[in-house]
């Protein structure tokens, strides 16, 4: 689990006139993060930075010029983006409200919020799943707390810190770049 991409949902409404933050480098977690922004212009003092390529993609639809991706490896792995920048860079991330309850090194910046999640399934009758979000793992732990002992997954990011937190070292839990790669392994293909 999850089978698909509709195999659970939240509601995300965007914080209306939430504001960019300015004079800080931005890193967008999901592209719905910034839904609410009509028009940016970067002054070329900041950059923005994605935590993955279908996030990057859907911000240049919007002709926002991102700088980079993650790549799904985790907001804690820019370890030589000085490099590129000649400075160190100074993030904040656009997420949701109630991001706070996974911990993050970086600031965060609410710019939508969280609401009516549904899991269209039985998590009690599976015994392997991904993890998008640390917000979706709490979630259905609270509501199937017997998948603590199950066969988890997710990127090597704060998800799988958050997890691995939650559960416990000795936690059944393995990193994979991202869902089809751990789907196509489940699989066996």
């Amino acid at each position: 689990w999850p089978e698909g991409k509709n195999s659970f949902k939240w509601k995300r409404t965007p914080i209306p006139d939430c504001g960019l933050p300015m004079n800080k480098d931005i890193y967008v977690s999901r592209g719905n993060a910034m839904q609410n922004v009509e028009s940016f212009e970067n002054t070329g003092k900041f950059i923005v930075w994605v935590a993955g390529i279908s996030t990057f993609k859907e911000l240049a639809k919007k002709d926002i010029w991102v700088s980079g991706t993650s790549d799904g490896f985790g907001e804690t792995e820019f370890t030589e983006i000085e490099l590129l920048l000649s400075r160190k860079p100074n993030f904040i991330k656009m997420t949701h409200d109630d991001s706070e309850k996974v911990d993050s090194s970086m600031e965060r910046f609410s710019a939508y919020k969280l609401s009516d999640p549904e899991i269209f399934a039985d998590l009690n009758e599976k015994t392997h799943f991904y993890w998008m979000s640390g917000t979706i793992f709490d979630y259905a732990l609270g509501l199937f707390p017997q998948i603590k002992d199950k066969f988890h997954a997710c990127g090597p990011g704060i998800t799988y810190h958050h997890i691995r937190k939650k559960l416990g070292d000795k936690a059944n839990i393995e990193i994979f770049l991202n869902f089809e790669d751990w789907k196509k392994y489940q699989l066996g293909e």
